[in-house]
């Protein structure tokens, strides 16, 4: 399995075809519904290679979460390699 990916917004929609994209190309995708949610997971100390982020959510949008996360470093992505390429591969994914 390629790099485990945070996908964090308020969109069931959105969150499943996301996921689907990066499962397709062989990546772990987790979802989360908004800040709050995705701050649970990481706290579990799941690791995640790469957070896509939507910035305008209930409870918790995604500035505060930013805010929340550089307050932390130690849950900071540690493999800037594979997020680059994760974003290479779901960009191509949504051309096509």
């Amino acid at each position: 399995m390629g790099a485990r990916i945070l996908v964090v917004d308020d969109s069931p929609t959105i969150r499943k075809v996301v996921a689907s994209i990066l499962t397709s190309k062989s990546y772990d995708a987790v979802t989360a519904e908004d800040g709050q949610d995705a701050l649970i997971k990481i706290k579990s100390g799941v690791e995640f290679d790469l957070i896509l982020l939507d910035f305008v959510m209930p409870r918790m949008n995604g500035y505060q979460f930013c805010r929340e996360l550089r307050a932390h470093p130690e849950r900071l992505i540690r493999n800037v390699h594979q997020a680059f390429h994760a974003l290479l591969e779901l960009r191509e994914a949504a051309v096509v």
